[in-house]
């Protein structure tokens, strides 16, 4: 499957606002029916221009950016490793109770709960709680895990 990206800045300098809003709309609408991406999905729920802005501008080198790539997406080392058969042992290697995904790692991990209530104000949290937290807080909260360095 081929994948359309739009750089958002380009759009800024459109005659038609108009075309921008619908090029926004469409652009969602792929994402909602594009086939896959499980676990980015469980964390975006919608193309949001600033978000996007904010990674097209880093370096992609850049510790924060693919940090934050890691979390929203799911490829990263906590369980694709085991997805891409490389590893044998699916479970969080912190406390052993489940598959280590993104979402587990970011509101469900019993030993990362301390962190999680000082970064999000709980010790754990939902899907919901994780999509309407701004990523400056994600990239804080796995900072401080010291889980991807």
């Amino acid at each position: 499957m081929r994948v359309i990206y739009h750089n958002w800045s380009a759009t800024k300098q459109c005659p038609h606002p108009q075309s921008v809003v619908y090029a926004h709309n469409e652009h969602n609408k792929h994402w909602f029916n594009t086939e896959g991406c499980r676990q980015a999905k469980e964390l975006v729920t919608q193309v949001t221009p600033g978000l996007t802005q904010f990674a097209l501008r880093q370096c992609r080198r850049d510790l924060r950016t693919r940090t934050l790539v890691y979390l929203l997406t799911g490829h990263n080392t906590l369980n694709h490793l085991t997805i891409m058969q490389r590893v044998n042992y699916p479970l969080c290697p912190l406390c052993k109770e489940e598959e280590e995904t993104s979402l587990h790692f970011l509101g469900k991990c019993c030993t990362t709960a301390n962190i999680c209530r000082l970064h999000f104000g709980a010790p754990f949290l939902e899907p919901g709680d994780l999509k309407q937290a701004h990523w400056i807080t994600l990239l804080r909260f796995a900072k401080t895990t010291k889980r991807f360095q």
